[in-house]
């Protein structure tokens, strides 16, 4: 291929990258529209971006979109925002577990999903069922999801709300919390979002399980960068009185978490671009459990 080729390839991936960071996912056919190029050439786009990890389908039906993953992230600055969460939560979380028993999860938005980036659940016995991290979840099936989808403003909300009704199948049986709508009911769940927008955190409990999990999310300078949620079985949050005390234990580690990031954030020598990088991170759809 000659140079000037190649240059006009990577144009289009950079093209193909920032329409994605302003819309919550892609198809070729919005590619071809706005960049002016073959379908051929779109497909050659995203295809080449999804193998590289820098974008993931948002459906493996035919004709799927794309959106951003959480590798985009480390194209700032050389800044790696999940990395930089986890080397300051990590210890604060296994400290919290091995004093208190109960395990912490940590998670990042990723559009329609979220990304569980680290869990204590090893570090416990007090779980009824050991989780690991690395995985993605609908947003609408755990507390940290639904905290990421509270978090998102419009256009995006609206976008990711008609996604999650596009990939709602009735006939197929999913275990979920039964206090929280499906995207079909879109002004019951937009109700449930501003309460846990006012609240500050997310109760969420699947029918017939044991366990309950309380979710907060995590800020950088103003900015939503992640979830952090504590799973307690139901008989030691049975009462009222009971499931504060554990949210409070909750808010008291959340905090130390984001005094920990704010301080790495005015340590590091990219100051000035850090918040904006995490705050764009935790607004974009990327990856998500």
């Amino acid at each position: 291929m000659r140079e000037e080729d190649d240059i006009q390839s990577l144009r289009y991936g950079i093209d193909a990258l920032r329409l994605l960071n302003g819309r919550e996912s892609i198809s070729t056919a919005d590619l071809v529209a706005a960049l002016g190029i073959s379908r051929g050439a779109a497909y050659r786009v995203v295809n080449t971006l999804h193998a590289l990890g820098y974008v993931a389908r948002a459906s493996e039906r035919r004709g799927s979109r794309y959106r951003l993953s959480v590798r985009v992230r480390r194209l700032s600055d050389g800044f790696d925002g999940d990395r930089w969460l986890l080397h300051v939560a990590q210890p604060l979380m296994l400290e919290f577990t091995r004093e208190h028993g109960w395990p912490l999860t940590l998670s990042t938005p990723a559009g329609d999903r979220f990304f569980v980036r680290y869990t204590t659940d090893h570090a416990t016995q007090r779980v009824l069922r050991r989780y690991r991290a690395g995985f993605y979840r609908s947003v609408l099936l755990a507390g940290s999801g639904l905290l990421c989808l509270a978090h998102q403003q419009e256009p995006v909300l609206s976008s990711t709300i008609r996604e999650l009704q596009r990939a709602h199948d009735p006939s197929v049986p999913v275990i979920r919390d039964p206090d929280v709508p499906t995207a079909d009911d879109e002004p019951a769940l937009r109700a449930l979002l501003a309460r846990i927008r006012e609240q500050g955190y997310a109760r969420y409990g699947e029918a017939g399980d044991r366990e309950t999990t309380l979710s907060i999310p995590l800020h950088l300078s103003g900015h939503f960068v992640g979830t952090l949620a504590i799973r307690v079985m139901n008989v030691a949050a049975k009462h009222e009185p009971s499931l504060r005390g554990h949210l409070q234990l909750l808010r008291d580690i959340g905090a130390r978490i984001e005094a920990g990031l704010a301080a790495a954030a005015a340590a590091a020598p990219t100051t000035p671009t850090v918040a904006a990088t995490v705050a764009a991170a935790g607004a974009r759809r990327a990856p998500g459990g």
